[in-house]
């Protein structure tokens, strides 16, 4: 491995031999093992509702809280509006509990419905390349490096 640092335009030997790690195979990194993932426990129901399915239901839901909301919120609309102007208390109504109330709907509708498979431990892992900013700087990528050797 070897790493051009422009600031001189010279090879920095010693931190060529620090990253020299880095382009190892994946089983030789002197990087500790990874613990294994237990086998899940609880069996998952096969029942699937389909994308759109979850999006109509999370949209039925949503649309459902925000007439719900309007509904409750009219004597306060009415109240802002004799106080103010009837047009800024519906803005107002609007984006503060309007909109924001139906997009948390719609979100945590969506969220229960979500059912994520269980994680699988994939066999290997990609390699890992990092890009150290060293403009006019040919020790910051050396200090970085010691850096991350000293945390693995």
């Amino acid at each position: 491995m070897t790493l051009t640092i422009k600031g001189d335009g010279g090879v920095n030997p010693t931190l060529a031999t620090t990253l020299q790690w880095i382009d190892a195979p994946v089983g030789s990194t002197p990087l500790a093992p990874l613990p294994e993932y237990p086998e899940p426990a609880v069996e998952r129901s096969r029942f699937y509702l389909p994308v759109p399915l979850k999006y109509a239901i999370a949209m039925v839901f949503a649309l459902a809280w925000l007439i719900f909301s309007i509904e409750v919120s009219r004597p306060w609309m009415e109240d802002l509006g004799n106080a103010t102007h009837p047009i800024f208390a519906l803005i107002s109504l609007t984006f503060i509990a309007f909109a924001p109330g139906f997009m948390n709907a719609f979100m945590i509708i969506s969220l229960l419905l979500d059912r994520r498979p269980a994680r699988v431990r994939p066999a290997t892992y990609p390699a890992l390349s990092i890009l150290v900013a060293a403009y006019q700087d040919p020790h910051a990528g050396e200090h970085c490096a010691r850096a991350l050797s000293w945390r693995a």
